[in-house]
C-alpha cells in the first residue's frame, strides 16, 4: 500500500512509483485524500461524495476526504493536513481489519503527518513501513512557514522522531539527509 495525501491528477513523485510497480506486476493500493493541490479546491469531478474510488493505470485508489488547501494560507494548509492525517488514520484502521498488505510506502513530500495512517496499517498488519522522506520537518515550517514559535516546533519535533522511529526503513534522496538524520540519531 503506498499512502500519500496527494496522488495523480495531483502531479507527484509517487504517481511514477505506483504506475512502474503496477507495470512490473505488483498489485497497488494507494491511499491518498481528494485531489486539490495545488489550486485549493477539488479537483473537478471528485468531492466527498463523487469519484472516492477508481482504478488508474492499474491503480487501486482509495480517496480519503480532507478539507481542501483554501488559498495555501498558513492555517488553511495545517488544517488541511491534519484533517487528512485524522480521517485517514481512522480510515486506515478499519480498512486493514479486512484487507491485507505486505508492506506499507509513505510518499512524505509534506506533510509529515501522512505518516500516521501508515503507522496505523503497519501496526495493525505486522508488516513493514517504509518512509520515503522527501520534505525536512520541523524545519520546513521555519524556512516555508515562517514559524518560530519553540512549542510549535518542539511538537513538530517530537511528532517527526515518533514518525521517524514507527519505520522500518526511512529513504532519502541524498547524503545530506543522510547526516541531518545521523546528527540527530535517527538513521539506521
Amino acid at each position: 500500500m503506498l499512502v500519500s495525501q496527494y496522488f495523480y491528477p495531483e502531479q507527484f513523485k509517487c504517481n511514477d512509483v505506483a504506475f512502474d510497480l503496477v507495470k512490473r506486476g505488483y498489485e497497488v493500493t494507494v491511499a491518498t485524500g481528494i485531489p486539490n493541490y495545488p489550486d485549493g479546491k477539488f479537483f473537478n469531478g471528485y468531492g466527498i461524495f463523487k469519484k472516492r474510488k477508481e482504478k488508474i493505470n492499474g491503480v487501486n485508489v482509495i480517496r480519503i476526504p480532507l478539507v481542501p488547501r483554501g488559498k495555501g494560507r498558513g492555517f488553511e494548509i495545517a488544517i488541511n493536513g491534519f484533517s487528512w492525517a485524522l480521517i485517514a488514520s481512522v480510515w486506515a484502521f478499519f480498512h486493514a481489519l479486512r484487507n491485507k498488505y505486505d508492506y506499507v510506502l509513505v510518499h512524505e513530500s509534506s506533510p509529515v503527518t501522512q505518516a500516521f495512517p501508515a503507522t496505523v496499517i503497519k501496526k495493525m498488519q505486522r508488516i513493514p513501513f517504509y518512509f520515503w522522506v522527501l520534505d525536512l520537518w520541523p524545519e520546513s515550517l521555519t524556512s516555508a512557514g515562517g514559524v518560530t514559535n519553540k512549542y510549535v516546533l518542539g511538537f513538530f519535533t517530537s511528532m517527526v522522531r515518533f514518525l521517524y522511529k514507527q519505520s522500518d526503513k526511512i529513504l532519502i534522496s541524498s547524503k545530506g539527509l543522510t547526516l541531518y538524520l545521523c546528527k540527530r540519531k535517527l538513521c539506521r
